[in-house]
């Protein structure tokens, strides 16, 4: 099961109105792609005319209780933007904060069999709670907003939430403000200018020399990036889209 980051409305989220990256692909060659999600949404409502007065209830509703502004613009005209660093992607961002965060640990030349128990991930995590408001990160977790989140709104805050939304899931929330700022900073920390992080989003592995045929459709396969071309790569592609999301004041979510 792969990972997409989307950013756009919760409306046009939670109503399937986009598409993933790998769907448009499939699309422009004629191919049908399936997707198949961790939490499958198929007997959740689709109609934006119906999701989007929860939305907008939502958040009017628990701005008050949190004493922010919770309200940003859920309209049908509002642009959408997604990619897919995948879990590689992620995996290694998260690798190069843990190695930033603690220069006695280095990333590893090889993927381990479970990336989520390294130590370079757990020096990135934070403790949370259900439901309140958190404070600053604990010592030695610089890059939390990059780990415990799984959906980042335009809120400015800088602690984080658990909480119910309005689709019935319970979600660990950041702040795309502070997502911005702690991307900036490990690409900062590891001297990345714009121009190295362009390069670093167009690498890919190196074709096999094979190919795979599906539907007709010849597909050259590309060997697996090591941890640190994809953590590159994963870094360099959630600065891009942390970026969308501050400009167009939209919410950023992991999609899987």
């Amino acid at each position: 099961m792969g990972l997409d980051v989307y950013v756009g409305t919760l409306t046009r989220y939670y109503s399937g109105d986009w598409e993933l990256i790998t769907q448009r692909v499939g699309r422009e060659l004629g191919l049908t792609v399936e997707v198949v999600r961790q939490d499958d949404h198929s007997e959740a409502l689709t109609d934006p005319n119906e999701i989007r007065p929860m939305i907008e209830h939502w958040q009017s509703s628990i701005g008050p209780a949190l004493g922010i502004d919770a309200r940003w613009d859920e309209a049908d005209v509002q642009p959408y933007f997604t990619d897919k660093p995948d879990w590689d992607g992620y995996w290694g961002m998260l690798f190069l904060a843990g190695a930033v965060a603690n220069p006695t640990l280095a990333v590893p030349d090889v993927w381990p069999d479970h990336p989520e128990r390294s130590p370079l991930v757990q020096i990135t995590h934070k403790r949370h709670g259900l439901l309140r408001r958190k404070g600053p990160p604990e010592s030695g977790s610089r890059f939390w907003c990059l780990r415990v989140p799984t959906v980042w709104l335009p809120w400015e805050f800088d602690g984080m939430w658990h909480g119910r939304f309005p689709s019935g899931e319970t979600l660990t929330v950041g702040s795309v403000s502070e997502l911005n700022t702690q991307l900036r900073m490990l690409a900062t920390d590891l001297g990345a200018s714009d121009d190295t992080l362009t390069v670093w989003e167009e690498a890919i592995g190196q074709p096999l020399g094979e190919e795979i045929i599906v539907d007709g459709q010849v597909l050259e396969r590309f060997e697996r990036s090591a941890p640190l071309e994809a953590g590159r790569r994963g870094l360099a592609m959630f600065i891009r889209l942390a970026a969308l999301a501050a400009e167009h004041r939209l919410p950023l979510r992991l999609d899987y």
